[in-house]
């Protein structure tokens, strides 16, 4: 992987390829945003689950006061012997001081974050490469 990009970053061949233009490198985004809310609103009413809900969040003490200092500090050291992952504990504490303990909003805010990495890719494929071809010598 990391030489494929070292591959486009030196090779002539990539630099001058054509760019999307501002017009299309909003308008993709804008579609996939609202092919993914229109596919998690229809979770707005649903509830939380069985299957995990109840560790992460339902029965989570933590979780289910928001977002805290004591809240903020176990999720640093807290560790399930299989995971670590403080952001996404913070994560749930967010979605219950803007959702409560309502699974509908939780659940949209997972479709919000499948919108993070795609705007980095798009992003990092469309936006202006330098040319080393042309830098100034000292």
């Amino acid at each position: 992987m990391v030489g494929s990009i070292s591959l486009m970053k030196y090779n002539p061949h990539f630099q001058n390829q054509p760019r999307l233009s501002d017009f299309k490198r909003i308008l993709i985004p804008l579609i996939f945003a609202v092919a993914v809310i229109g596919i998690y609103a229809q979770v707005i009413e649903h509830e939380f689950v069985i299957f995990d809900d109840h560790g992460y969040v339902t029965h989570n003490t933590h979780v289910k006061k928001g977002l805290t200092l004591d809240g903020l500090l176990w999720a640093f050291h807290f560790s399930n012997d299989l995971y670590w992952h403080p952001m996404t504990w913070m994560s749930h504490m967010l979605d219950v001081e803007i959702f409560g303990m309502k699974a509908g909003g939780h659940l949209m805010m997972r479709g919000f974050d499948s919108l993070k990495p795609f705007h980095e890719m798009t992003d990092s494929i469309t936006s202006p490469k330098p040319n080393h071809n042309n830098s100034q010598k000292s």
